[in-house]
């Protein structure tokens, strides 16, 4: 697997495809483990992304909670009863 196929898919949100393309390159350095043939750089760059892809999960989770904390916050102040600001337009 591509290292940095995997980084652009996680990076732009695309999971599910994080996701495949992380269990190939896992059953790729598996089958060179059970094979004999990984070598101490290719478990270092495995180590390496897995810190990439755990802080990149972190930064995400934060970004996200940060996000529903405003739109939590941005809810206290609306209406009761009063349309969503798309339905206003509409009506306009």
């Amino acid at each position: 697997m591509d290292q940095e196929a995997f980084r652009r898919a996680f990076a732009s949100g695309e999971f599910g495809q994080a996701q495949q393309l992380w269990g190939e390159y896992a059953e790729d350095l598996r089958q060179a483990i059970i094979h004999g043939t990984a070598r101490a750089r290719m478990l270092e760059e495995a180590a390496q992304l897995v810190e990439w892809a755990r802080r990149s999960a972190k930064a995400y989770r934060a970004h996200s909670a940060a996000r529903l904390d405003e739109a939590r916050a941005a809810a206290a102040y609306a209406q009761p009863g009063a349309a969503p600001p798309g339905r206003i337009r509409a009506l306009l």
